[in-house]
């Protein structure tokens, strides 16, 4: 009987990865499947999540003659843009080239395959991108303003290339070491967590911003799962005149717990703290500690936002929100003269449309994040990594309006129709401050095309995209994007 649990448990571990930053398509392949069976799983509201992956076995393992528990394996992807890939707003009428080489490692060992099934699980990726095109990034650009206008990418580390001399390089990495069980997962390294509902970006934790490292438990039982999550920052923050911009230790603190009262229902609720300095509150590191008592005892100069969200399931329909406080005062939360509470929220709804025989997804998102949330008097308690919002793309002072029209037409055809429409404002730590997002806009409507000649590991993306922002005199910009990608979600 013990050798054919472990027979069962090796079976089954060796097609089991943990995903980490899904792609679109992805995402929302594994939505319509929830609303099919009207049942919410892990992988609709965060990642990394466990998942089938039989696919990888389609791609070149060059360790495959030497283990069946290893695997290292090249990644590639080519893409061209007319729009400069919207790196900043300088670059948006550009026409430039993205190259990514790069490798991706994967280590499963068993430990215990009994009655309680543990096992090893450790991941690595690197791309080192390369992004060239005339008159592109010439060497008077911010490396701190790219892809600020565009919610897709984010990088931790930018420079100037060598040659061609108008072009800039850029690293993707991402790497873990995680103990796994069925009810539970500790992992340690550097990745971007996804935390929240919504397909476009979250308000707590959103997985847009570059690798965080981290040490991040998880743990589920039938309805109740407990996250916990302690993660370093890195900004370019220069206090006291310091000669290196990275000497102030940052640190996020993340915990929250989610109820399945019933299989088509699920509510969250969190806090995230930001601190940092050289005098580290050790109650933190408590996972079942209120971090909203903890931070008095620092006479309130950590940064603390208290947020929920939910979504429920009722076929053909997907219901989804998300809410966040930052600088909440509890005692003045319904005083017209208190302007301490600042808020965030975001409403979601998808559909799912029987087309020619085909399950089609219609999406809606709405996101408003007031003019204060993500600020702080204490430059460094902001929620950023490397002056990326941990949050919602577009940080505070924003709102944003996104659709989706998503249709499989087979397994290796997909085709959607999207729309954005994305306001912003400056943020400011200020009582008094009208919500007035006209510091840039963008309205985004792209038509996109994917071929899947090996599904999930050889794709060609085909996008024809309009662009009309006051970045560039609220004039349209029609062009093409396309993208073949081997071995990489992005």
């Amino acid at each position: 009987m013990y050798k054919v649990i472990s027979i069962l448990f090796l079976s089954y571990i060796s097609t089991q990865s943990l995903i980490f930053s899904p792609n679109n398509d992805e995402l929302i392949d594994l939505e319509i499947n929830a609303i099919q069976n009207n049942e919410i799983k892990i992988s609709l509201y965060r990642d990394p999540f466990l998942k089938n992956n039989s696919h990888i076995n389609k791609s070149y393992n060059l360790l495959s003659k030497f283990s069946n528990q290893l695997s290292l394996q090249p990644t590639f992807a080519t893409r061209y843009s007319q729009f400069g890939f919207e790196i900043n707003e300088d670059q948006i009428e550009s026409n430039a080239i993205w190259i990514s080489p790069g490798v991706r490692f994967e280590f499963i060992k068993p430990l215990i395959s009994s009655f309680m099934n543990v096992w090893i699980y450790a991941y690595s990726d690197y791309q080192y991108n390369h992004a060239y095109g005339t008159s592109f990034l010439i060497k008077n650009f911010d490396k701190e303003n790219l892809f600020k206008i565009s919610p897709y990418f984010s990088a931790y580390w930018m420079n100037y290339s060598d040659w061609p001399k108008e072009g800039v390089v850029f690293d993707q990495n991402q790497s873990v070491l995680s103990l796994l069980s069925n009810n539970f997962k500790i992992t340690f390294g550097k990745f971007s967590p996804r935390y929240g509902p919504f397909l476009m970006s979250n308000l707590s934790i959103s997985g847009d911003s570059p690798s965080i490292t981290q040490l991040n438990y998880q743990y589920k039982s039938d309805k109740i799962e407990f996250s916990f999550m302690v993660g370093q920052l890195e900004s370019l923050i220069d206090e006291n005149n310091s000669v290196h911009a990275h000497s102030v230790p940052r640190y996020s603190f993340y915990h929250r717990i989610d109820l399945h009262p019933e299989r088509w229902f699920r509510i969250s609720f969190y806090e995230l703290l930001i601190t940092g300095g050289n005098k580290l509150n050790w109650s933190y590191f408590s996972p079942i500690a209120f971090f909203w008592g903890s931070q008095h005892e620092g006479n309130d100069k950590d940064n603390i936002m208290l947020g929920l969200d939910f979504e429920l399931l009722a076929s053909p329909y997907r219901i989804y929100g998300s809410f966040i406080m930052d600088e909440w005062s509890p005692g003045n939360t319904f005083d017209p003269e208190n302007h301490r509470n600042w808020f965030g929220f975001q409403l979601g709804l998808s559909r799912l449309i029987s087309l020619f025989s085909k399950e089609c997804l219609m999406k809606i998102e709405y996101s408003h994040l007031e003019p204060q949330v993500y600020t702080h008097d204490v430059e460094r308690n902001l929620p950023e990594h490397f002056s990326f919002p941990i949050g919602y793309w577009s940080g505070g002072h924003s709102n944003d309006l996104f659709v989706r029209f998503h249709s499989k037409i087979s397994d290796k055809h997909t085709i959607s129709i999207n729309y954005q429409n994305t306001k912003k404002g400056i943020p400011l730590y200020s009582d008094q401050i009208v919500f007035s997002p006209d510091f840039w806009s963008k309205e985004t409507i792209f038509i996109e095309y994917n071929y899947d000649i090996i599904p999930s590991i050889l794709v060609i993306t085909s996008r024809i995209k309009n662009i009309k922002s006051n970045l560039f005199d609220n004039e349209n910009r029609l062009g093409i994007e396309m993208t073949c990608r081997y071995n990489i979600n992005y």
